[in-house]
């Protein structure tokens, strides 16, 4: 079905009025007293597929947390801004929500090249940045001071598995289309090492062109017997529909961008049956989320990327708590960072899932510890800000619907 976050943009906008989004008419709708949480997310360019979809867990997650009695004597409220899919917008949205709107936690983002660009920035300003985006590419984290954190899998781990498929189908010479930025390129360039590492070829890397017959044209020339495509759902529909009506029948493999149904339904009909992809896993009792998702959001049905998000949001909750038991206070930015992997992964603590947010703030407010288990899976951190291993979801398509398959357990090798 088509996603309700397809619905207008002032639909959105109420929602987030209720959180006392800034700018979101008068001052009197915005809590003083609240603690600022900023989301960095793509709501126009060409990831705008995911924005909505992926705040309205931030939402969610807010929502509870304040509904539990917020944190540090506090609620939490959100301040969204646009990337708009650019990283130069993007860095000037960051901007704004830490020189303007005093964010203490910025959840996001999706891009890449935009979480690179920021690495830096968020150490001089000392704000933590925690991104449960799926699209990232792989990055060292040590620019950011210890202020970013990445809970979901890296494109390593992702590449392996969709390589040992591909290989294990019988493919020995495959073809790569992406889109041209950090994220295509390091997913690209991680499945073509893996392959190759099973002892295979990679016949052709192919950015995607401004005409989707000249990429099909620069794969096929090519020679490979059989194809991958790491894109955003427009770009990829249209590749697709171009390809369709071609004499070419290889079969395609799907990067993680493209699990959405915004891709499925506007390629043509049939086409892809059978046809396989990788994302970063959930976790088992995912169908509780999603339920919970859709009763509060009318139906809308979360992205991948929704999972990471409302886990991201918790996790800087949880730390913002557990940092304020020890403070006497609000804390400071870095009493927060440096509470982070402690709530995320204490093998001593009290186990607490990602529906129990309300026992772990009280635990926290009682200073037992806690071992946060997150609706998209463990989320535990290691010393550098990064899970410490995933589970990777093999995804097929059947009748224009996205059926989820086998899990496996990756690290990257």
């Amino acid at each position: 079905m088509r996603r309700a976050r397809r619905a207008g943009v002032a639909a959105r906008l109420a929602a987030l009025c209720v959180l006392g989004l800034v700018g979101c008419g008068s001052s009197s709708t915005v809590d003083q007293n609240a603690i600022p949480i900023g989301a960095l997310l793509p709501f126009t360019g060409s990831q705008a597929a995911d924005g909505t979809n992926i705040e309205r867990a931030i939402i969610l997650a807010i929502e509870t947390v304040n509904a539990a009695g917020g944190v540090a004597g506090h609620p939490l409220r959100l301040v969204s801004r646009d990337t708009h899919s650019d990283l130069a917008r993007g860095k000037a949205q960051a901007s704004l929500l830490i020189d303007q709107d005093g964010v203490r936690g910025i959840i996001g983002p999706e891009e890449g090249d935009l979480a690179t660009e920021m690495l830096p920035v968020i150490a001089q300003k000392r704000v933590l940045m925690v991104s449960g985006g799926v699209k990232l590419p792989s990055f060292a984290v040590t620019a950011s001071g210890g202020y970013f954190f990445r809970i979901a899998p890296k494109p390593a781990a992702l590449a392996n598995v969709l390589s040992e498929r591909m290989f294990g189908a019988g493919i020995r010479n495959i073809g790569i289309a992406y889109v041209a930025d950090s994220y295509g390129t390091d997913f690209a360039n991680s499945t073509a090492d893996q392959f190759r590492k099973l002892g295979a070829d990679v016949a052709v890397l192919a950015p995607l062109m401004s005409e989707p017959q000249d990429t099909l044209r620069a794969l096929f020339d090519a020679g490979p017997d059989g194809l991958v495509l790491i894109a955003y759902p427009g770009q990829a529909a249209s590749l697709v529909e171009v390809w369709a009506a071609s004499e070419h029948s290889l079969n395609w493999y799907f990067a993680p961008s493209l699990k959405n149904d915004l891709f499925i339904l506007n390629v043509p009909p049939t086409t892809l049956n059978g046809m396989l992809g990788v994302s970063a896993s959930v976790s088992s009792d995912a169908a509780s989320f999603i339920d919970r998702f859709s009763k509060r959001w009318s139906g809308d049905v979360p992205l991948n990327a929704a999972f990471f998000a409302y886990d991201a949001t918790v996790l800087v909750a949880l730390a913002i708590e557990s940092a304020a038991h020890l403070s006497g206070g609000v804390p400071t930015n870095e009493q927060i960072r440096d509470r982070m992997k402690e709530v995320s992964v204490n093998l001593s603590g009290h186990e607490v899932a990602w529906y129990e947010v309300g026992r772990g703030l009280e635990l926290l407010r009682q200073g037992a510890a806690i071992n946060y288990r997150g609706s998209s899976g463990s989320v535990d951190l290691d010393d550098n800000g990064e899970v410490t291993e995933g589970l990777v979801q093999l995804w097929s398509i059947d009748a224009n619907k996205i059926v989820d398959g086998e899990l496996v357990l990756a690290s990257p090798r």
